[in-house]
């Protein structure tokens, strides 16, 4: 039987269901995390699947029957930490994916264009 370290008490199976499925949200969000500032390549649609599996998980568990022990009323705002900071840094890293598309695109229309329509009218040699 599991006992939180502050009031030492057992926890009942929907307190340690809990636990368990915020453990394994964590643990994905760090790996996210990690990937992202590492600038490592990682396959971000894999990432999505395992947090909206895990956000699936949190949103099926049973209620626990008694009130929500310190242990996991402390681990709340940590996870809301860490998905505000891992937020912060996926808009980062998509602005610099935008822009990079953006060069990309212009370089192509530039490539593509033969100039027959993109000298300035009245700027050009009489």
């Amino acid at each position: 039987m599991e006992f939180t370290a502050i009031e030492h008490r057992p926890l009942d199976p929907a307190s340690r269901a809990l636990i368990g499925a915020l453990d394994r949200l964590e643990e994905i969000i760090d790996g996210e995390f990690a990937a992202l500032e590492e600038n490592r390549s990682f396959d971000v649609e894999a990432f999505n699947h395992r947090k909206s599996r895990s956000l699936l998980e949190l949103s099926r568990l049973p209620v626990p029957t008694e009130a929500p022990d310190e242990v996991i009323r402390s681990r709340l705002p940590r996870l809301r930490s860490k998905l505000s900071r891992n937020q912060e840094l996926l808009a980062i890293h998509l602005a610099a994916a935008r822009e990079i598309s953006d060069v990309l695109a212009q370089a192509m229309r530039d490539a593509d264009s033969d100039g027959t329509y993109s000298a300035a009218i009245g700027g050009g040699a009489r």
